[in-house]
């Protein structure tokens, strides 16, 4: 903060070669957020600057020494060549963990274009114009060789909601300490942007007059940025039918509809089964009428032998 003119403290990253990286300047109760050196970068300054009226109490930092595995930290990457994309805070929208961690994201697009980063979702703890970001911190360098945008709390304002880079590069990093209590982080977009002004043949933003890629029209990503959502408006649904689906209904509504007749013809068999069975069990059971025998006296004899 260039406010900070009488009391104030100063933090710089030196790197192999001698030149120094400004972090920031920080005084009155706002105490920065995490800082670690970047990758390959094993040197550090601190430097406390007073003078002789208004004495506060002034500050206690804690510091330590990590192996440097990668650039990227636990969750972030190197994102290049693509015309936009999102990012978001480790298990985003739940909530990042309570626990240190480090997320780096390098976001390079063609040369003589910007990247245009808007925060659509942002939470994290701390508040930057009265206790600071001790607990987690996010940190935009629009340009490497300049400090970086520091934020926190739960409300960025129109000079932070959406921020372009200087150059085709830009970096961010998400840095939580090892006292966070956790929230639930933030979700931004990231657009390759050339500004008004330029020459355009693909997509001008209506109100921002960027110039976008026309493949980004009517992606329900707001890629001209917070003050312009003209890339959104009169966009068609497309309904997208989906051949594959409708003939797999199709086949399991056939093969459930051979079941059944199946079943109910098996249900015929065995009712006719159960019907001949009965049928006979019933001749079975059934008494035979009686047989009389007729004795010889009884017989008749032909009218010739009377």
């Amino acid at each position: 903060n260039d406010v900070c003119q009488e009391d104030w403290l100063e933090i710089y990253e030196v790197l192999s070669s001698g030149r120094e990286i400004k972090y920031g300047r920080y005084c009155w109760s706002t105490a920065p957020g995490p800082i670690i050196s970047d990758f390959g970068v094993n040197r550090m300054k601190v430097i406390l600057n007073t003078d002789e009226t208004g004495v506060s109490s002034g500050f206690s930092a804690s510091y330590t020494f990590m192996d440097g595995a990668n650039s990227y930290g636990d969750c972030g990457t190197n994102i290049t060549g693509e015309e936009n994309g999102v990012i978001t805070t480790p298990n985003y929208p739940n909530g990042y963990l309570a626990h240190r961690q480090v997320c780096t994201w390098y976001i390079t697009v063609r040369p003589r274009y910007k990247v245009l980063l808007y925060f659509e979702t942002f939470l994290v703890e701390g508040e930057p114009s009265s206790r600071g970001c001790s607990g987690a911190v996010v940190r935009v360098w629009l340009d490497l060789s300049q400090q970086p945008v520091e934020l926190c709390g739960s409300e960025l304002n129109n000079e932070t909601i959406q921020l372009i880079s200087t150059t085709n590069l830009l970096k961010i990093t998400f840095l939580t300490a090892q006292k966070a209590v956790g929230a639930k982080g933030f979700k931004a977009s990231f657009t390759e942007i050339r500004d008004k002004g330029s020459t355009c043949d693909q997509f001008r933003c209506a109100s921002s007059g960027y110039c976008i890629s026309a493949n980004l029209y009517c992606n329900s990503i707001p890629n001209c940025g917070h003050f312009d959502r003209s890339d959104e408006l009169n966009c068609k649904k497309v309904v997208e039918i989906d051949f594959v689906m409708i003939g797999s209904g199709v086949c399991g509504a056939v093969v459930l509809l051979m079941i059944v007749m199946c079943s109910l013809c098996h249900r015929k068999k065995k009712r006719r089964r159960s019907d001949s069975s009965l049928t006979a069990q019933l001749d079975i059971s059934r008494p035979k009428p009686p047989q009389f025998e007729i004795p010889p006296s009884l017989h008749f004899l032909p009218m010739d032998s009377v």
